[in-house]
C-alpha cells in the first residue's frame, strides 16, 4: 500500500490564546481612581463618564456637548470614535480620528447620568474654558467634551497611554480600557442593582 508520511507527522495545534481580559476593579478600587482622578485634566471627565454610566471606550470619546441634556440629566448615545489608518497621497500611512454611528442599534441610546457625572462635566468645561484662552487662535471648536488642549478629539491610544501612567502613579493595577465596562456591572451587582437593570444599561 502507499506510505503516506503524513501520517507519521503530529497534528499541528493551534497556540492557545491568552485571554487579555482583566479582573474588573472592586468598589474600593474604583473610589480610589475616581477620588484621584479629579485632579487629571485629562482622565477626570472620561473616568466619570466610564465608571458611572459603563459606556464604551470609543463612545466617550465620541460624545459631543449637544448630546448632553443638562436639564433632563442625561446623554445621548450617537456616535463612536475610533482611528482609521488610510494611505495619503504620499503613499504614507495616515491614521485620522472618524466619528462612526455607535456599534449596534440598540446602542443609540439614552443614559440618565447622576450627579457625579453632572460634577465631571463642569469641571470640564471650566478646563476648555481656560485652554480656549491659552490657545488663542489655535482653539479647535470641534464641540467633543472630551478633548486635547486645543479642543482637537482625542485618540484612544494617546488616553490609554495618559491612563496607564496614572494608575502606576497612584498604585492601581492595570486594566483594560473596555474592562471598564465590566468594573461597572460588578460594582453595579456588588451595592444591589438588579441583574437586569444592570444588563439594560
Amino acid at each position: 500500500t502507499p506510505y503516506n508520511p503524513v501520517q507519521a507527522t503530529d497534528p499541528i495545534s493551534k497556540p492557545r490564546q491568552v485571554s487579555q481580559v482583566r479582573p474588573p476593579w472592586t468598589l474600593e478600587e474604583v473610589t480610589t481612581v475616581l477620588t484621584r482622578a479629579v485632579d487629571q485634566d485629562h482622565l477626570d471627565c472620561f473616568l466619570h463618564l466610564m465608571l458611572h454610566t459603563g459606556i464604551r471606550p470609543g463612545e466617550a470619546l465620541g460624545l459631543r456637548w449637544e448630546d448632553i441634556d443638562e436639564t433632563m440629566g442625561r446623554i445621548h448615545i450617537t456616535g463612536t470614535l475610533k482611528a482609521e489608518r488610510r494611505i495619503a497621497s504620499n503613499e504614507h500611512g495616515v491614521v485620522r480620528l472618524t466619528r462612526n454611528d455607535p456599534k449596534t442599534e440598540s446602542s443609540h441610546r439614552y443614559l440618565d447620568f447622576d450627579e457625579g457625572i453632572s460634577a465631571a462635566l463642569n469641571r470640564q468645561k471650566a478646563r476648555q474654558h481656560r485652554w480656549k484662552n491659552d490657545s488663542g487662535q489655535k482653539w479647535d471648536n470641534s464641540g467633543y467634551v472630551i478633548t486635547s488642549t486645543v479642543g482637537t478629539p482625542v485618540s484612544s491610544s494617546n488616553l490609554r497611554k495618559r491612563y496607564q501612567r496614572f494608575l502606576d502613579d497612584i498604585g492601581i493595577r492595570y486594566i483594560r480600557l473596555h474592562d471598564l465596562r465590566h468594573t461597572v456591572a460588578r460594582v453595579a451587582l456588588e451595592i444591589g442593582i438588579p441583574l437586569e437593570h444592570v444588563s439594560q444599561v
